[in-house]
């Protein structure tokens, strides 16, 4: 499903993702990915900014596209078999 209208594509420099598997799962990704008018190489994870491995240029029109689970994932539901299991009432710490 695409969210965001094509056009929105035509004035991107680039867009930011939350989710290694966002190009594949994403409807604002594949079509306009596929119809050309945005480059893979120009989908940046958030992780590779905060690590300052990638930068954004000020000038240009960026995306923010939000998988909905960046840092937090269900434990639980059909991905579950692909997450590590935690005990109970822990989390995992993120260190940047």
């Amino acid at each position: 499903m695409q969210e965001l209208p094509d056009v929105a594509f035509d004035l991107v420099e680039n867009v930011v993702v939350d989710s290694d598997s966002a190009k594949k799962e994403v409807g604002d990704l594949i079509n306009p990915i596929t119809a050309g008018t945005l480059r893979e190489s120009n989908v940046i994870h958030l992780a590779e900014l905060v690590a300052g491995r990638r930068t954004l240029s000020v000038s240009g029109t960026t995306i923010f596209k939000s998988v909905g689970y960046g840092l937090v994932r269900p434990l639980r539901g059909p991905r579950s078999s692909m997450l590590p299991r935690l005990p109970a009432n822990r989390g995992t710490s993120l260190t940047v």
